[in-house]
Formats: structure tokens, sequence, C-alpha cells
């Protein structure tokens, strides 16, 4: 316990909160047009994250408020992909996709920070990735996933 601290349950909220995403996107685009689940995924994020915004906010410069309108339009990019992918194809055929995070994650930790994954961390991906591959494989024997 003497590891534990508060600051755990950040992670922990991401990942949490990133699951309620997906989630919301995957019933909101068999129903909803593409732009009407874009809107609401990010009104929702917008209106949530407002919230927060009077304990954590620092009021950016200039060059801040370039970067963060760049991060705006390839998250909605990104965002735009996710609800087409979630049209296009069921879930098992879309999540393993996800597992590129970690490969993308740890190779701009290298680059940036000069940091590499420890063992545990390792495992870690490799169960989650397995997992995941696993019931994507499980579905297609059992003829769950259509078209492939």
């Amino acid at each position: 316990m003497g590891v534990f601290q508060a600051a755990i349950l950040y992670p922990l909220a991401a990942a949490v909160l990133h699951s309620l995403y997906q989630l919301s996107t995957r019933f909101l685009s068999r129903t909803d047009g593409t732009l009407t689940t874009l809107i609401y995924s990010a009104s929702t994020g917008a209106v949530l994250l407002s919230l927060v915004v009077p304990v954590f906010w620092v009021a950016p410069g200039p060059l801040e408020m370039v970067l963060m309108v760049v991060i705006g339009i390839f998250a909605i990019i990104g965002h735009f992909c996710l609800i087409k992918a979630f049209e296009a194809a069921p879930p098992a055929i879309v999540s393993p996709f996800h597992y590129t995070n970690l490969i993308w994650s740890t190779l701009f930790g290298y680059i940036l920070f000069a940091d590499l994954p420890d063992m545990w961390t390792v495992t870690g991906a490799l169960i989650i990735a397995g997992s995941g591959l696993y019931i994507f494989h499980r579905e297609r024997t059992h003829g769950l996933v259509d078209g492939i």
C-alpha cells in the first residue's frame, strides 16, 4: 500500500472514461449519423471537462492556442474515422486496431523521453492485446463476425 497514492486514480479514471467513450461511440454509430455522433461526443466531453476547468486552468499563450487548435482538428478527424469504422464493421474487427496505440505509445515514449516500458508493462500489454485478439478469433470461428 506504500506505492498507492491518490494520483493512481487518474489513469484509472482515464481508462474508464475512454472505455465509456468507445462504447457510446459504438452505440451511437448504430442509430445516428456520423456528424450527429461526432457532435454528441464532442459536446459531452466539452461539458464534462468544463467542470474541472476552474481547478486546473492556466491561460495559454499564442503557441499553445495554435497547438490546441491543431490537436482539436486531429481529434475531430480521428473520432470521425472511428465512427465510420464502427458503421462499416463490427466491434470485433475494429477493436484490435486500437492495440496499435501500445506500439505508438512505446515509440513516442522512446523517441521523446528515451523511456522504454518495463517488464510488467509489456506483460500487461501482451495480455490485453492477446485477449482482444482471442475474442476476435473466437467470434470469427463461431460465425459471429461476417465478411472475413
